[in-house]
């Protein structure tokens, strides 16, 4: 079977996101993997993507690196191996609407939300394919 060479797509740029974009992207050498943000990010997050997009994701702790994952603001016209959701459960339902049509024939999609049942605000058409959920632990 041939690799899948698609981007991976990160929507919800906070520390979830930013952490998972930053691991994607030091893990999947080769593949892009885009950290997204909507279409209209507050000024705290269009200050934050700049950050990333200027200096990278550092990362510090028992690895230490600098990765440096494609910044969007808003759905791009690509197609899209997997869809990870790190948006607040509040969140899910803008976020699929709007990058939702991101994904690819297959595509993997994984919410990482806190809120119980927040897979129903995915469209139908992710709902079929599969979704995976997450769960975040710290400390």
């Amino acid at each position: 079977m041939a690799e899948d060479t698609r981007p991976v797509v990160v929507i919800g740029p906070g520390a979830v996101g930013t952490m998972l974009a930053a691991h994607l992207q030091r893990n999947l050498p080769g593949r892009r993997i885009y950290l997204a943000g909507s279409a209209n990010p507050s000024p705290e997050t269009s200050a934050h993507l700049a950050e990333i997009e200027d200096g990278g994701v550092r990362v510090r702790g028992e690895s230490a690196y600098t990765a440096r994952p494609l910044v969007c603001r808003g759905a791009l016209d690509i197609t899209a191996s997997h869809l990870f959701f790190t948006v607040k459960a509040g969140q899910v339902e803008a976020a699929a609407a709007e990058f939702s049509g991101m994904a690819g024939e297959g595509a993997i999609t994984a919410v990482f939300s806190n809120g119980l049942d927040v897979c129903k605000d995915l469209p139908r058409s992710c709902r079929e394919r599969g979704v995976v959920r997450g769960l975040v632990g710290t400390g």
